[in-house]
């Protein structure tokens, strides 16, 4: 099925045919669109929300209320992107961030419970995982409904290297490193991805979720981003993870993220079994 479609040209967009609105690209809000250009290394501003260099394989038969509707793709040379659905919200990460949106548990329950959906979904595909999961790339739609997006897609997608010895470090490469489960930290790059890692990854965004605050919040005051990494990645004993000392919720939550950021990656439950636990736990 999915050959069929790669094969014919129902996918492919013209890319003169993109109108790109000055006041989304912008924003945080551009919802699923990324690119990859010779030139250009992404369309969204560094202070706004960064996505990940896509390209194009498996997605158009993968569809489900909590994955964001791939629209197409343009593969011209020196202008390839991918289109995904837009949603108004953002992303989750815009989201947790806005001081001025009320978000009560019950709320953040049903966020993290609709990345779950999601995620089962990707994990029970041919796909079989997401390998890239972060705030970022959790967008939310009018109804407040979470959707994940820049799944799939390795056979386009750009390296996501990132060393922090570099002098053309960004701190937005480095910063997406946050997510990333240890066992997929490598020398310069990210190394891969699996379920276990899709799993240490939501354990970061509940972190998020809880604190409505950047991955490591309570450790950047002490302690720089690259470190954090650096730490992570040594595998140190006990392992290096988010502080949960104040965290405002019950203790059954505090303990599901810290199996889901267990070591070794072995330990960490499943996606079904997490949300089963959630779902308990919310009543």
């Amino acid at each position: 099925m999915w050959e069929r479609d790669l094969t014919s040209s129902s996918w492919r967009v013209d890319y003169d045919q993109i109108k790109f609105r000055h006041q989304i690209a912008n924003s945080a809000k551009l919802s699923g669109f990324s690119l990859k250009d010779s030139d250009t290394t992404s369309m969204v501003p560094e202070a706004s929300q960064n996505f990940t260099l896509v390209g194009s394989y498996k997605v158009r038969g993968l569809r489900h209320e909590n994955l964001a509707q791939f629209i197409g793709a343009c593969t011209e040379p020196g202008k390839v992107c991918l289109l995904y659905e837009y949603c108004k919200k953002g992303s989750l990460q815009d989201v947790l961030l806005t001081d001025t949106l009320k978000l009560d548990w019950a709320f953040k329950v049903a966020l993290l419970r609709d990345i779950l959906k999601g995620m089962i979904y990707i994990h029970q595909s041919d796909l079989g995982h997401h390998g890239h999961l972060t705030s970022a790339n959790c967008v939310v739609d009018g109804k407040f409904n979470v959707k994940i997006t820049d799944f799939g897609l390795p056979s386009f997608r750009k390296p996501d290297q990132c060393d922090l010895y570099s002098e053309e470090k960004t701190f937005s490469d480095i910063q997406k490193l946050l997510w990333v489960a240890p066992e997929h930290l490598g020398i310069g790059e990210i190394v891969g991805g699996s379920k276990k890692g899709d799993v240490y990854s939501f354990a970061i965004i509940m972190e998020e979720t809880v604190t409505r605050s950047v991955p490591y919040d309570s450790h950047r005051a002490f302690v720089e981003v690259e470190e954090i990494i650096q730490r992570v990645y040594r595998r140190e004993t006990p392992p290096f993870r988010p502080e949960t000392g104040d965290w405002d919720v019950p203790q059954a939550y505090i303990m599901l993220a810290e199996r889901c950021w267990a070591e070794p990656a072995e330990s960490r439950p499943s996606f079904e079994n997490v949300l089963k636990t959630i779902n308990t736990l919310s009543g």
